[in-house]
């Protein structure tokens, strides 16, 4: 009975309302993880005070709007912390290392790409060779350069 309402005019006190259409299909909008890369790109090489940005992407998908979305990364310890845009946050003293987030708030329509960075610094203390990772569904590696002798 109430599926056949969807397809009629309700006639309230002289005003039309029209439903809106539910379909067996309709799926709830949802935030999906996209591209993760940085620049310089993973397998670089970087030196100690060299600044790394991360770019994160999501995606809204489903048939209705999110009111807002979220992607972490999880960062090496290597790491300092510069910004985020457009929003988000850094939580350094996680138990399982260094956390930086981006946010977007809503709504936020179905089909729509939303691209948010995080800047790192690689730590002054970086030792040679040592492995630089970030983690967002995929991971992102660089290795700290050998410095330079000084003259």
């Amino acid at each position: 009975m109430w599926q056949a309402l969807l397809s009629i005019a309700i006639i309230i006190g002289g005003i039309t309302v029209v439903p809106p259409v539910a379909s067996a299909q309709s799926e709830p909008g949802r935030c999906t993880a996209g591209a993760f890369t940085a620049t310089p790109p993973s397998g670089s090489t970087v030196a100690p005070g060299r600044k790394i940005v991360y770019r994160l992407e999501i995606v809204v998908r489903g048939d209705t709007a999110v009111l807002g979305c979220a992607r972490t990364m999880l960062a090496s310890g290597l790491l300092a912390f510069v910004a985020v845009q457009p929003d988000g946050s850094y939580r350094p003293d996680m138990s399982f290392g260094p956390m930086a987030e981006v946010s977007f708030t809503g709504p936020i329509d179905p089909g729509t790409r939303l691209r948010g960075w995080i800047v790192m610094r690689v730590r002054a203390d970086a030792p040679a060779g040592a492995v630089i990772e970030a983690r967002s569904g995929d991971v992102i590696r660089h290795v700290v350069r050998t410095r330079r002798p000084q003259r």
